[in-house]
């Protein structure tokens, strides 16, 4: 009979102490879920989505001149002298231009988007709100390991927020000024990825996804001031002069604006080695005077970055020096002349003069020295121009997927 009871009092003693376990399981679990909820709360109150209404006035000026998006994860400020770009490690860099000394590095973002100022927009990557949250802080460039401020928009529920790229997956953010604002377009694609094909009936699950949103950094805290919705960031319209040239066939190309001018380049001239600058004033349509580049034995590669820079080339000399199998020379848009000549390891490649630095986006390859290939990262080299010497080379986060992947259709 004793044992009895005491096997009694044990069980009830058993599940008295479940009943709080579980008790005390649910209370931390509903804690949880307020704390999150209260987050995202504040930070869709804070500034945030697709539906916001709108935003704070004042402006604190255009994007700053001289300060250009390069490539992808660098933004060159030529005024301030200063380069930010992703670390391969993570976080961002800044250096000097004509150094390369590291000025700071901060974890704080991941990769920079534009320099308004002296905030620097930047995309961080963050999971604690969800998959579908692009978080962009704006950071102080003369206190960036404090966070001005935080901005979270939040995504259609099938788009994932993302630094580096997967195999199944990309997404892209740039962003830039536009009448006094900060335009950020975001782009989403997802496509099957998968080791057997698909049935002949089944759908596809790819995804294409694009959205900009228009920020306000001049108030504090910065808020999105509107959803623009899936489009492209507006561009400029010509003059009306410029557009029936354009569609009369009288100018041949399409002409881009570079500074108070439209330019565009004409190589029909007869000689197939000629090519000609052609200018004419943005606001009038004004023809002004064409400049021969060259006259031949280079080939016309691609502009910089911005726009106001043209990069032309040619072979070297066998033995004519080391530094590259090819002369680049780099022509100013606005004015015609030559800005200066370097060595290239390749023909052409994505580029952005600042002052006289040539800044030149060197791919991820491998190199043959001293008869050994050696693995070389993805990296930014600085030229300069006037003496065609390399200031300085930094290896930049690589956030392409470059692994294995699963052929679109299986082999035959």
């Amino acid at each position: 009979m004793l044992l009895s009871i005491n096997r009694n009092q044990s069980s009830r003693s058993c599940a008295v102490a479940e009943r709080k376990r579980r008790n005390m399981r649910l209370k931390l679990l509903g804690l949880f879920h307020v704390v999150r909820a209260l987050a995202l709360v504040f930070a869709i109150g804070h500034q945030v989505c697709f539906g916001c209404a709108a935003g704070r006035s004042g402006d604190i000026g255009p994007t700053k001149p001289g300060a250009d998006s390069f490539v992808d994860g660098v933004v060159v400020d030529s005024p301030g002298n200063a380069v930010y770009l992703m670390n391969p490690r993570g976080g961002i860099d800044a250096i000097e231009l004509r150094s390369g000394k590291t000025r700071w590095h901060t974890r704080l973002a991941e990769v920079p988007l534009l320099l308004k100022g002296e905030l620097l927009l930047a995309q961080s990557h963050e999971t604690w709100f969800g998959d579908n949250v692009l978080r962009l802080e704006v950071l102080d460039v003369a206190n960036p390991e404090e966070t001005a401020d935080a901005i979270r928009v939040i995504l259609p529920v099938d788009v994932v927020s993302l630094v580096d790229q997967r195999p199944d997956m990309e997404f892209r953010v740039q962003a830039r000024g536009h009448r006094g604002d900060v335009l950020v377009t975001w782009s989403f694609a997802r496509r099957d990825v998968r080791g057997v094909a698909p049935d002949a009936n089944e759908r596809h699950s790819n995804t294409a996804r694009m959205g900009t949103v228009r920020l306000d950094l001049a108030g504090r805290p910065a808020e999105v001031v509107s959803p623009v919705g899936p489009a492209n960031i507006p561009e400029e319209p010509l003059p009306e002069a410029i557009s029936r040239k354009v569609a009369s066939g009288e100018i041949p190309s399409a002409p881009w604006r570079v500074g108070t001018l439209l330019v565009a380049i004409d190589r029909s001239a007869g000689d197939p080695g000629r090519v000609v600058l052609k200018r004419w004033s943005a606001d009038s349509g004004e023809s002004l005077e064409s400049v021969t580049l060259f006259e031949g034995g280079m080939t016309l590669r691609n502009r910089s970055a911005d726009g106001r820079h043209i990069l032309a080339s040619r072979p070297a000399a066998a033995g004519s020096g080391d530094g590259g199998s090819f002369i680049w020379s780099v022509f100013a848009l606005e004015t015609g002349a030559r800005v200066g000549e370097c060595r290239g390891s390749a023909p052409g490649g994505l580029n952005l003069v600042a002052d006289s630095t040539l800044l030149q986006l060197v791919s991820q390859g491998t190199t043959l020295v001293n008869g050994k290939w050696i693995d070389e990262p993805l990296r930014l080299r600085a030229t300069d121009l006037a003496t065609g010497v390399r200031l300085w080379e930094r290896p930049v986060r690589d956030t392409a997927y470059r692994g294995p992947s699963v052929p679109d259709r299986p082999a035959r």
